[in-house]
């Protein structure tokens, strides 16, 4: 098989693979008395609704910072001693870095924030 191949083989399925892993979850049917609107989300409070999208979006987060590593790998074995090639992937590698550090931080602020106002309003 050709370099193109390997390459097309493991950018289509090893994400399809990591999403189907990190997607998989219980889905509970939501019971609602009728004549009244009922939340889908499952949530009764704004702290609840921030925690519940933030999981997504850090869920989602994973998965691009996972995707990235992966083509940095990719660009330092292409680059084959190209300075060019290596100087670009040293890049990336760095942005991917620099991202990966920023998902962990939103997360560990909001975080911090969620349990401080649940502490004040206790």
């Amino acid at each position: 098989m050709t370099k193109q191949r390997y390459i097309h083989i493991i950018l289509t399925y090893i994400p399809i693979a990591i999403l189907f892993l990190v997607s998989t979850h219980t889905v509970f049917a939501v019971t609602c008395t009728p004549g009244t609107l009922c939340s889908p989300l499952k949530v009764t409070t704004i702290d609840g609704f921030l925690k519940a999208a933030f999981s997504v979006v850090m869920k989602l987060g994973v998965i691009v910072i996972s995707i990235a590593i992966v083509f940095v790998g990719f660009q330092f074995i292409i680059a084959q001693g190209n300075e060019t090639k290596l100087k670009t992937a040293k890049n990336n590698a760095l942005f991917t870095v620099i991202g990966a550090a920023l998902v962990l931080g939103a997360w560990v602020i909001t975080t911090i924030l969620s349990d401080t106002v649940n502490q004040l309003a206790t």
